[in-house]
């Protein structure tokens, strides 16, 4: 199995250290990540054998924009347009081209599956994870003032949104991809601002709908998002009141002995947030409607649009 495979070459590497001859110097490349946590991570024990790690920077957009169309060149099976091309690059954010590709791969196959060719269409159900689910009258306008509070909000915390769409998929009502990913670093007030983005479809809905229809369940991966996200804040970046500088798991934090003083802490901290993300959105009302309008009509914006709505 993997295992022993994984077993095996690391014996194989301990030898080197011995090696009479001329010295060996060891070289590989992965896109999995090497720091322990995540579900694609290279074993601690590997990781360990090499002197240096480098990393790359993912492709950028103009990038990922040349190596679909010079896929789409080597490959008649895929076919895009250039307006497809665009949209493509900009929804790809944060895929390595390894990870492109492979969704190219997944497009062609149900192409010959269909007889037919790879089109933009079929692409982008692919980065997306499935068909996109038709939305009409209410429910339209309630996925766009959605996400639509999503890209406001995130545009004050100084990360205008790169696309924003309302089409569903993989469970998700709508989508909004900020320019840049995720800090490694956050200040406690740059903290705040992230978890305002997180509620900012929930405010949305608040500010048009009222305290009792602006509540709905489309909001409930936002909520769990920004649960995790202000735990962590209490529990491991000494930003709360009750553990101070003490810092532990958040799962061990609420099964202790102080599990209730952090989940109120946490709650307080949650409503204190959606107050204010609710009142930045109320103040600029004009900007959600507009871009909640402009989503229901087109389906997505991407960053050029968005910001050329709020001018």
């Amino acid at each position: 199995g993997i295992g022993e495979i994984c077993n095996a070459l690391l014996s194989e590497m301990d030898g080197f250290s011995g090696y009479p001859g001329r010295p060996v110097f060891v070289l590989a490349a992965t896109n999995y990540a090497v720091e322990p946590g995540s579900s694609r991570c290279l074993a601690p024990g590997l990781v360990r054998r090499f002197d240096r790690c480098l990393k790359l920077e993912l492709p950028d957009c103009a990038q990922r924009r040349q190596f679909l169309e010079q896929l789409a060149g080597k490959r008649k099976l895929l076919e895009l347009s250039q307006e497809g091309l665009i949209r493509l690059a900009l929804r790809s954010h944060g895929m390595s081209l390894a990870s492109l590709e492979a969704a190219a791969e997944r497009a062609m196959r149900r192409a010959l599956q269909e007889n037919g060719k790879a089109t933009d269409e079929m692409l982008e159900e692919v980065l997306r994870g499935g068909a996109s689910e038709e939305k009409t009258g209410a429910l339209l306008e309630r996925a766009a003032l959605h996400e639509a509070g999503h890209g406001l909000l995130s545009y004050q915390a100084g990360k205008a949104p790169a696309y924003l769409t309302i089409a569903s998929r993989s469970g998700f009502g709508g989508y909004m991809q900020p320019q840049a990913g995720r800090r490694s670093v956050y200040t406690k007030q740059e903290a705040f601002l992230q978890l305002q983005c997180a509620l900012g479809g929930r405010a949305a809905e608040l500010v048009r709908y009222g305290e009792e229809n602006g509540l709905s369940s489309g909001a409930a991966a936002d909520l769990a998002v920004a649960t995790q996200d202000c735990l962590k804040m209490l529990c491991c970046w000494g930003m709360g009141k009750t553990l101070g500088t003490v810092v532990m798991e958040p799962e061990k934090a609420l099964a202790g002995p102080l599990g209730a003083a952090v989940l109120q802490e946490a709650k307080e901290l949650l409503d204190e947030q959606m107050e204010l993300a609710v009142a930045y959105l109320r103040e600029h009302e004009r900007a959600l409607e507009a871009l909640s309008q402009a989503l229901a009509e087109r389906g997505y914006l991407d960053g050029a649009a968005f910001a050329e709505i709020l001018q």
